[in-house]
């Protein structure tokens, strides 16, 4: 309401500042010259104050109507800005929301610039080992990797929350069965190159899921209800990218964030593999096993083409 009264207020000192200038500066013209000016004084309407009268509204009026013009740039500035910080943001979400795949490109890409001896450490926070394994796998693959400690901790198989659907059973499991046989068959050989894996079953709801570098590297997703609202989506979420370098606020709490809910998995987690040294094992159907190899074969390679 204030600024459409602001825009009436303005057209109408605008006119009235338009009729005197228009009969102002003809005027103060014609009152300069003598001729003039003794022809207007025979008319018996104007006189020298009359005339003064006249400028000094016509000067008013033009001083008003500028201050008016300010006012109106200074809200098509204000405009511009707020439509250039909206820009801004949308381009930072551009750059900050990815998908699964996208994303394990970047952790992956941001792994391989680690040189600190105390910053390469990975943990994971994964709620059914889906697209953890492809990055793990990954990494475990290059053999230029060495000295690494990998923590991964993921939703228990065994833990009943109604909002899981059942098929992630069986997914983790699975999971689960391929690292522990990859670790059967290199495990001595990572040890060798100074990597270390260790895996824990989680009982909390599996809210958050990510992973952080020892460079600061975050990926942060939250979990996303299905369609119906009666389960956990199991793919199409998607991922919040922090920087090695980002130290804002806002980055800052994100790890802080993250961290918590690893310091929860933890406090009750339960070990399957510590130190490559597998400590529970999980019993699948060869032809079970080899499926789930394969699979996992292929969204590796899929994660490293992106």
């Amino acid at each position: 309401m204030g600024k459409r009264i602001r825009q009436w207020a303005s057209r109408i000192l605008d006119g009235i500042t338009i009729v005197a200038l228009v009969v102002s500066i003809p005027l103060l013209l014609g009152w300069s010259f003598a001729p003039a000016r003794a022809f207007l004084t025979t008319l018996g309407v104007f006189s020298e104050s009359s005339v003064g009268t006249i400028a000094a509204l016509a000067i008013v009026s033009t001083v008003l109507s500028l201050r008016f013009l300010g006012t109106q740039l200074s809200d098509v500035e204000t405009s511009v800005s707020d439509l250039h910080a909206q820009f801004l943001a949308s381009i930072d979400t551009a750059h900050t929301v990815n998908r699964r795949d996208e994303i394990q490109r970047k952790i992956i890409d941001s792994a391989w610039q680690i040189t600190d001896p105390n910053e390469r450490y990975a943990v994971i926070l994964a709620q059914n080992l889906l697209g953890s394994l492809a990055v793990v796998s990954t990494l475990l693959d290059n053999e230029e990797m060495s000295n690494w400690n990998l923590s991964i901790y993921c939703l228990s198989p065994h833990v009943d929350h109604e909002d899981i659907p059942q098929s992630w059973e069986s997914t983790i499991n699975g999971g689960t069965a391929v690292l522990i046989d990859r670790l059967d068959k290199t495990g001595e050989a990572l040890k060798q190159r100074g990597i270390s894996v260790s895996l824990m079953w989680y009982s909390q709801f599996p809210a958050l899921h990510g992973a952080r570098l020892g460079n600061g590297a975050l990926v942060l997703s939250l979990a996303e209800w299905d369609k119906g609202e009666t389960e956990v989506r199991t793919t199409g979420g998607m991922y919040d990218w922090i920087s090695p370098s980002d130290r804002t606020p806002r980055a800052d709490y994100y790890r802080h964030v993250f961290d918590n809910w690893v310091r929860r998995a933890e406090a009750d987690g339960k070990p399957i593999i510590i130190d490559n040294k597998v400590v529970e094992r999980v019993e699948l159907p060869m032809d079970t096993l080899a499926q789930q190899s394969q699979a996992q074969g292929s969204k590796s390679q899929d994660s490293s083409s992106t």
